[in-house]
């Protein structure tokens, strides 16, 4: 009996000691969870928290140790950052302005000496530390640098460009720093302290080539490494600099104000948006960038469109036109292009609704209100069956919108001329026809917008007979097309020329009744009832019949 109860206190302790060992293995688990990769290396079981210690706590006292731990590494990291170069900037300035630039310098370049040398023999045991630090010796190094030649009237470097040259030295090496690290705090670096350089040049073709340079890197960093933030800070990043450039660049102590002369601004400007416009042949393969890509082309054109509008406020008023001729060409060849290519479809719409707004824009510098509003309601029916080509619905539906826009424009500033008024009415019929006959191509799965140009058609009819046809002649063509829009009905089978025929008759019997001058010729008011009441009544005798045979065909 003793026997059986020693080997059962003895499983009993082998239970306890296994039960332990978990214990202590969960909580070096827990342990390492909070600590850094480059801080476990190193870890013994003497550093394991045991139950009962400081570190081994209940979860809210270890979330607050967490926070704690967070703050005082990285938190302070950054402060104590900051504040230094601060610091070192303040003392030169100081330093400077008391005519001890030399001192200053010297000051300068030592603490970035001594700064890197810190990071380099600390990066693999602090890396965090390590990698700050060196940041902070990149942004000192172009700080110090820059204050060789404008740091006062009486320089180090007596040359401009020397200067600039050592700067630009400076950001080539951060993007290779960005490349050979693949860090993209390095890369936003670089971009931006190289927009810095171009402002500090202070140079018309300086700033706008850097402004290109910046683009293809962006556009190099993303196809090598998809940094996909670091691109639309470039964008952001090239158009200020454009625009600076444009407000005759006042951080150089210009007044702000536009540039005098344009120095083939456009050129540069065309190839920034082209270069950012190639963000739409990303492949499909690299993640879901879909977003990203509608943002990219939206900012793109955002930041092409109001510099552009700039160009043209500014420098070519009278003769804008060739530019958007050339917008036009471009844009449209380039949607083409991505209709065949891209593998995003949504791209190749946009960039044709821009195209043809530029050609909007050109059609009305040529000729002008009213004589614009003409070609431009063809222009829309040209646009649809553009859209067809492409299989693209979105276009559809903002030329739809475009259309309403240029008919609203047109009703209210323009004086209204009998050719117009029938082409509106003639291009949103054909319109709505093209659209109804190609519907699966284009994907429309309502009949909504068809519709709103049905009602536009029916309209605009009225409204251009009645414009054009003496005040007796109004309701008696006001029947005739009822005739002309039912009969259409019966060919295509269409029950929306029907109404239109109802809504036609109805327009023309309330304005013989209620509009008519009584001073029209007494035949002519006889003629319209008469001509009114006999269309009206074969028309609802054919529906009459139609419903006739409809219930003989239900009863058998």
């Amino acid at each position: 009996m003793k026997k059986h109860n020693a080997q059962g206190n003895r499983d009993f302790d082998e239970i306890l000691d296994r039960l332990k060992g978990l214990e202590q293995r969960v909580s070096k688990i827990e342990y390492l969870l909070k600590q850094e990769p480059s801080e476990r290396t190193d870890l013994k079981e003497a550093d394991i928290p045991r139950k009962g210690s400081d570190l081994y706590q209940g979860k809210g006292e270890s979330l607050e140790l967490m926070i704690e731990s967070k703050v005082g590494r990285y938190g302070l990291l950054w402060v104590g950052n900051i504040v230094l170069m601060i610091g070192l900037v303040i003392l030169s300035r100081y330093l400077i302005n008391n005519a001890n630039t030399g001192l200053a310098l010297l000051i300068g370049f030592g603490s970035v000496g001594i700064i890197y040398i810190f990071s380099y023999l600390n990066r693999k045991t602090l890396p965090h530390i390590a990698m700050m630090l060196k940041t902070t010796s990149i942004l000192l190094l172009f700080y110090f640098t820059a204050l060789l030649h404008f740091s006062s009237a009486t320089p180090i470097i007596p040359s401009k460009w020397i200067c600039l040259g050592l700067l630009l030295l400076l950001n080539v090496y951060g993007h290779y720093l960005a490349f050979s690290s693949e860090s993209r705090l390095f890369g936003l670096i670089a971009i931006l302290l190289t927009a810095a350089s171009a402002i500090l040049s202070d140079n018309v073709y300086f700033m706008l080539s850097i402004a290109v340079a910046l683009s293809l890197s962006s556009m190099y960093f993303f196809s090598r490494f998809q940094w996909k933030s670091l691109v639309i800070v470039s964008i952001f990043t090239v158009y200020a600099l454009f625009l600076l450039w444009m407000m005759n660049n006042p951080f150089m102590g210009h007044e702000f104000q536009a540039v005098k002369q344009p120095h083939f601004n456009l050129i540069y400007l065309f190839a920034i948006a082209g270069i950012f416009s190639s963000l739409t042949l990303t492949s499909k393969g690299k993640g879901d960038i879909e977003d990203f890509i509608v943002a990219t082309v939206l900012i793109n054109g955002l930041g092409f469109s109001i510099l552009l509008l700039m160009n043209v406020l500014g420098f070519y008023r009278d003769n804008y036109m060739g530019i958007f001729l050339l917008i036009f060409t471009l844009f449209f060849c380039f949607a083409i292009f991505l209709n065949i290519k891209s593998p995003w479809k949504f791209t190749a719409p946009i960039y044709v609704l821009y195209s043809f707004l530029a050609l909007s824009i050109a059609v009305f510098g040529y000729y002008n209100i009213p004589g614009s509003f003409l070609l431009l309601a063809y222009q829309s029916l040209l646009v649809v069956t553009i859209a067809l080509w492409f299989r693209s619905r979105f276009i559809v539906i903002m030329n739809l919108l475009l259309f309403l826009i240029l008919l609203i424009s047109y009703i209210v500033i323009a004086k209204y001329q009998n050719g117009i008024n029938f082409s509106f009415a003639l291009v949103a019929i054909i319109t709505a026809r093209v659209i109804n006959w190609k519907k699966e191509r284009l994907e429309i799965k309502t009949s909504s917008i068809r519709n709103i140009y049905l009602v536009v058609a029916f309209f605009m009819m009225l409204m251009s007979l009645y414009k054009i046809l003496p005040d007796k002649y109004v309701a008696l063509s006001w029947t005739g097309i009822a005739v002309v829009y039912f009969i259409v009905s019966r060919i295509l089978n269409n029950q929306k020329y029907r109404w239109m025929s109802i809504g036609t008759l109805a327009v023309a019997a309330i304005y013989l009744l209620f509009v008519q001058k009584e001073a029209v010729n007494m035949f002519y008011r006889i003629l319209g009832f008469i001509s009114l009441a006999i269309v009206s009544i074969i028309i609802s005798v054919i529906y009459a019949r139609q419903e006739h045979h409809r219930n003989i065909e239900n009863k058998r």
